[in-house]
């Protein structure tokens, strides 16, 4: 499994609220597993776990609602992006990025699973 983030690409007050995101979790997905993370020590404030097609998804919000966390195949976790950036209201810049910061792509309305994978693929 690989990890890769989604967030705004500046820092700035943006929040998504864990409540409302696992609302959205389960209506997108009937099978995933959500829990709030009651640990004081932790940074997140929310984690899941889903399936998409045959590549499981553990995912994270941190606890300032800000940037997502995803472990998986990079085709679960493009497919993810872009479902989120449904929930999101366009006027929010958003990238997704791997965690060597390899390559970060601004996570536009209208994208395809392709434009997320395709920079993440090793030749």
């Amino acid at each position: 499994m690989s990890s890769y983030f989604i967030s705004p690409p500046e820092a700035n007050n943006w929040e998504i609220s864990p409540n409302l995101l696992a609302e959205e979790l389960k209506s997108q997905w009937a099978n995933i597993q959500v829990e709030t993370v009651d640990a004081v020590q932790s940074i997140h404030a929310l984690s899941w776990i889903l399936q998409i097609s045959e590549w499981r998804l553990d995912g994270t919000l941190t606890k300032e609602g800000n940037v997502v966390h995803l472990d998986g195949d990079v085709r679960a976790c493009a497919a993810f992006a872009i479902w989120f950036r449904t929930i999101i209201p366009i006027e929010q810049d958003l990238i997704f990025y791997d965690e060597a910061y390899s390559s970060d792509i601004a996570l536009n309305e209208g994208m395809t699973e392709v434009d997320l994978i395709e920079p993440f693929m090793v030749t």
